[in-house]
């Protein structure tokens, strides 16, 4: 990881901003844009058990102390959100039979940062308990309490990482223009942790006409609820991907110094991601994600 960031200073200092038309050519890479940019991206469920899940933490014994043999799984969260924030410089590699710098392709290299979801697993469990019998006139009230409890595992983490990717544009002269490519991005979990969330609601039902339960005359009040939230240290963990970027880029002006050099560009990216827990195990799922942002060329 350590390295791969030095390659960046390095890359980035040696093409760096001011350089001769000859230093760049021996470099094979001149500085050709800046870009920040942020945007959300979603993974999918792995499909990991419980026992599984217990694993991502070293305190498993004095994190998981509810019994959740009474529980029913529930399988709600299919994706998984995490919002990321991007900084990058770009390079226009060289064209030795044209002796010119390539316009319409770009390599980059940046730095991410990401804060999110990556996994989870919910339980629910439903009790009644009967109450009281009122009699109103004729008529029979059967007051009786649901209790719904559920309970919601999290596994959360930043990420910290770095990005190469090429890119082939359409004609970056032009105000509209569209991009595509592959990139390969590596990462490490920072501050990650698993959470505990557990719910209580407590539901009055009033039922009348004595035993026609399901006769459309059944009543409930919201009476209760609460919810309980804790915290453990999680396994840290390594992370890899690799992605294809869609884009369509936006030339504020044309005509205007400065600003005919300021883009606005929206960006989709599908990919696929490998996580290391550390000393456990490893998972890949597949990613989408989209965000936009600012790119100033030079």
């Amino acid at each position: 990881m350590k390295k791969l960031i030095l390659i960046s200073l390095v890359l980035s200092t040696v093409c760096s901003f001011g350089q001769n038309d000859q230093k760049a050519k021996a470099c094979k890479l001149k500085v050709s844009s800046l870009s920040i940019g942020g945007g959300n991206l979603n993974f999918a469920d792995i499909g990991i058990n419980f026992d599984q899940f217990k694993n991502f933490t070293i305190n498993k014994g004095s994190f998981f102390t509810t019994d959740v043999s009474g529980y029913e799984r529930l399988y709600n969260d299919k994706y998984f959100s995490s919002g990321q924030f991007n900084l990058k410089i770009g390079f226009a590699p060289y064209n030795k039979k044209k002796q010119e710098f390539r316009k319409n392709q770009e390599f980059q290299v940046g730095i991410n940062f990401s804060r999110g979801d990556r996994s989870s697993i919910s339980f629910r469990k439903e009790t009644e308990i009967a109450g009281d019998t009122f009699i109103s006139g004729t008529q029979k009230i059967y007051s009786d309490t649901s209790i719904v409890s559920k309970i919601k595992y999290t596994e959360k983490t930043d990420v910290f990482g770095i990005d190469f990717s090429y890119s082939y544009k359409t004609n970056v002269e032009k105000r509209l223009s569209l991009s595509a490519g592959y990139g390969v991005s590596i990462g490490y979990s920072i501050n990650p942790k698993l959470s505990e969330i557990s719910s209580s609601d407590t539901t009055l039902i009033l039922n009348f006409n004595d035993t026609e339960f399901n006769y459309g005359e059944r009543h409930s009040r919201n009476s209760g609820n609460s919810d309980k939230e804790k915290e453990t240290v999680a396994r840290s963990s390594f992370f890899a991907g690799i992605y294809i970027p869609l884009g369509l880029n936006f030339r504020i002006s044309k005509k205007r110094e400065i600003w005919n050099q300021m883009n606005i560009f929206i960006q989709s990216i599908y990919g696929l991601e490998y996580q290391y827990v550390m000393n456990y195990k490893a998972y890949i799922r597949p990613f989408i994600g989209g965000g936009m942002g600012f790119r100033y060329n030079l």
